[in-house]
């Protein structure tokens, strides 16, 4: 089983580790651990409005709100907006080599993916939360990554599936590492697709897994992608 691990500093990593996609093309699954890093002396952000109508298109209008009072990664691993997909393979797939980056993105151009964008923050109650969001022009593209994830958590014994009723309905699946990373974090995944659009949801908490947090966070980002069905 292949684990894959950011460098540190003294409390935290400056990003997550990569994703379950690489479980369907190198047979292993991926460790997400670590924390995000508030940027020294930033001054917190305000809450922007929420989007008025998620827009595929402009795959950035379907990004829930950043909570008032967050701040922003420092370095963080990749730009909040739209990425390209290179900088998504180089942060993402840090420490693979140019083939398996290559088999990748072979994949995710095989399935349809057009655009993806991503935000991250480090709220005031500590806990870390990364959004990613893919656009693939067609719902089965959105499917087939989304199940592609959900599998390889699935048959990693090192995750367990987390249970939130309320979100069965929009079909989340929701994973948390067995036990806290070595930053005595709870390091968690949830994943879901909506339409042409797939979500891949990192989140991290102090010792213990902040379910209503998360579940809020889950609930907001759901409301914008929803009418996409």
């Amino acid at each position: 089983m292949c684990r894959r691990r950011r460098a540190r500093r003294t409390r935290s990593s400056l990003s997550l580790a990569a994703v379950a996609l690489l479980a369907t093309l190198t047979g292993c699954a991926s460790t997400i651990s670590g924390s995000a890093e508030p940027a020294p002396g930033d001054a917190t952000t305000t809450a922007p409005a929420a989007p008025t109508a998620c827009a595929p298109t402009d795959l950035t209008t379907c990004l829930m709100a950043v909570p008032t009072g967050a701040q922003q990664w420092a370095q963080p691993y990749a730009p909040d907006g739209p990425l390209t997909m290179q900088q998504f393979l180089d942060r993402i797939y840090f420490d693979q080599n140019a083939t398996q980056k290559q088999s990748v993105t072979q994949q995710l151009q095989a399935q349809g993916l057009r655009t993806i964008a991503h935000q991250s923050w480090h709220a005031t109650n500590s806990d870390d939360s990364d959004l990613l969001l893919f656009d693939f022009g067609a719902a089965a593209g959105a499917t087939s990554r989304t199940s592609q994830q959900v599998s390889a958590y699935t048959g990693d014994p090192q995750y367990k599936r987390v249970s939130m009723p309320d979100l069965a309905a929009a079909k989340v699946s929701v994973f948390r590492l067995a036990t806290v990373d070595d930053q005595d974090q709870v390091a968690v995944i949830a994943l879901a697709a909506f339409g042409p659009v797939a979500m891949q949801f990192f989140f991290w908490s102090n010792a213990t897994l902040d379910s209503a947090t998360l579940e809020s966070y889950l609930k907001q980002e759901i409301a914008i992608l929803g009418p996409l069905h």
